[in-house]
């Protein structure tokens, strides 16, 4: 791990990691970002939606999924603009929208 405390990645993947340092790669703990209880309580809601667009079952696009895939990513987007904005340049987020599923 290289320390990074300053730039990540916000990376939907499938992975229980979705925070991850932009230097090496890590998984990084979202405590890391010091967030208000209002932005973790935004940050949980959207991670609890990933892959929401599958059957649990099968794993395969349910009807209209790729439409919630979308946005899926969308809220991802907004999420990250809105944790950079709390963040007062003590870090950086970018994001990076995998459409994992989609052609």
């Amino acid at each position: 791990m290289c320390h990074n405390t300053t730039s990540f990645y916000i990376q939907p993947n499938g992975k229980p990691a979705f925070l991850l340092c932009a230097k090496c790669n890590e998984s990084m703990p979202i405590e890391t970002l010091q967030l208000t209880p209002e932005l973790q309580q935004k940050w949980l809601f959207w991670k609890r939606d990933h892959e929401n667009w599958l059957d649990s079952k099968t794993g395969t696009m349910i009807h209209g999924g790729e439409h919630l895939e979308k946005q899926y990513h969308q809220r991802g987007q907004e999420l990250t603009k809105e944790l950079n904005q709390a963040a007062n340049g003590r870090y950086t987020l970018e994001f990076k929208q995998s459409y994992k599923y989609m052609d």
